[in-house]
């Protein structure tokens, strides 16, 4: 039985340091066209 909790615990804080991972991925930059140039602009 112990084993078993071991394990789950393992499991467990996998699965919430994947999932913070997974809010705070960088945002792909994309480009407005404007009179002046291109904008960056990061979504």
């Amino acid at each position: 039985m112990k084993g078993f909790h071991v394990f789950f615990t393992f499991i467990l804080f996998f699965l919430i340091s994947f999932g913070a991972k997974a809010q705070f991925v960088p945002g792909i930059p994309t480009f407005i066209s404007t009179p002046y140039g291109n904008i960056p602009i990061a979504t």
